[in-house]
């Protein structure tokens, strides 16, 4: 098990709108895990439209924690998945290197089963974060393939229209 008992509570969502709720699921599952396992959660302001692609120590939530004058407050990170925190291996080698092996902190994903103060959650931890940093990549190729494909067909392919245009729907696409 991780060592002391103070863990931030990070939550991190890449698009935030009415419907969301993976920022409050997270939430609820860190709570729980935390309850069973007597941790003390610090609570950290969710990173909302915050893409997972942004370093961790440059999103406005967490970032802050990681500053060197507030280490002595926590003992570690506890996540959902680790995809909330990570979506680049280097990120996650260099958090796990100045972190965990230089400041004896520790990453404990509560829907894997992870906890990074083992080797095995180490190299678990390591894995999943390739997975992640693999669907990021494929899922910025997906949008760019349907910009294409919906410019191509003349259609409103989202973002900020450029003066003197307007985006209209015209009958069901834009």
């Amino acid at each position: 098990m991780a060592r002391g008992n103070r863990f931030l509570a990070p939550r991190r969502i890449s698009r935030k709108t009415d419907e969301s709720t993976s920022v409050d699921t997270q939430l609820d599952a860190v709570s729980r895990y935390a309850q069973a396992y007597d941790l003390q959660l610090i609570p950290v302001v969710p990173d909302l439209d915050v893409s997972g692609a942004r370093p961790i120590r440059e999103r406005p939530g967490v970032g802050p924690w990681l500053a060197e004058e507030r280490l002595g407050e926590w003992d570690g990170i506890i996540t959902y998945r680790l995809d909330r925190l990570f979506r680049s291996q280097a990120d996650y080698v260099l958090f796990y290197q100045h972190y965990c092996e230089e400041r004896g902190k520790v990453i404990i994903s509560t829907a894997e089963g992870i906890d990074t103060s083992t080797e095995i959650g180490n190299w678990m931890a390591l894995q999943l974060v390739g997975f992640a940093q693999m669907e990021r990549g494929r899922m910025i190729a997906r949008r760019r393939d349907a910009q294409t494909r919906l410019r191509e067909a003349a259609r409103y392919a989202g973002g900020k229209v450029l003066y003197p245009y307007e985006a209209y729907k015209e009958g069901q696409p834009w």
